[in-house]
């Protein structure tokens, strides 16, 4: 995966790390083309060399991670990997949120593959983000959903899970934003 993100909240730093698909953080994605393996190494290259130029990232309270993946979509257009048009179809998606994404992939004819979707939670929660004990958080430690969601990413992680090939493939390169990934909160 390459991507960008804001670990101290003062600036965005390029990425890339290997993640399965399957992760439950994913909401979906949209699966612009299908690449050879010399495609998918072109293109790992291409994101690669455009993560690691500082000027491509934006700054902090001027752009966000969205911007930096229309950029990315931009320039995998401009060496021919994507099709004209893809990078500006990105760019006005900058600030939607995945459901609206999805709705506007979906409406254009694109192929939107839905994430393994969130955990549900029902019932009282034993920690809270507030909560200033350190110790294990009991659902965590021994919750069947957790447990379920998590198997498919650590199978998929040791080549044993369900996941084709293709998945586990290293040179399938897919870029993220994490807005893409979660909803907007309802003002």
């Amino acid at each position: 995966m390459h991507h960008i993100r804001c670990p101290q909240d003062d600036q965005y730093i390029y990425d890339r790390r290997t993640q399965p698909l399957e992760d439950s953080v994913f909401r979906g994605r949209c699966e612009l083309t299908q690449l050879s393996k010399p495609e998918k190494q072109q293109a790992s290259q291409i994101l690669e060399k455009f993560g690691l130029d500082s000027t491509n990232i934006p700054e902090v309270g001027v752009g966000n991670c969205q911007d930096w993946l229309a950029g990315v979509v931009k320039e995998l257009e401009r060496h021919g990997i994507l099709p004209d048009g893809e990078g500006n179809y990105w760019r006005n998606m900058i600030n939607l949120t995945s459901d609206q994404m999805k709705k506007r992939c979906e409406g254009d004819g694109k192929q939107w593959v839905d994430g393994p979707g969130q955990i549900p939670f029902s019932g009282v929660p034993d920690a809270r983000y507030s909560d200033r004990e350190e110790g294990n958080v009991g659902k965590l430690a021994h919750g069947s959903i957790i447990e379920g969601k998590l198997e498919p990413l650590f199978a998929s992680i040791s080549g044993l899970g369900p996941s084709t090939s293709e998945d586990n493939d290293p040179q399938r390169p897919y870029v993220s934003s994490p807005f893409f990934s979660q909803k907007k909160s309802q003002r």
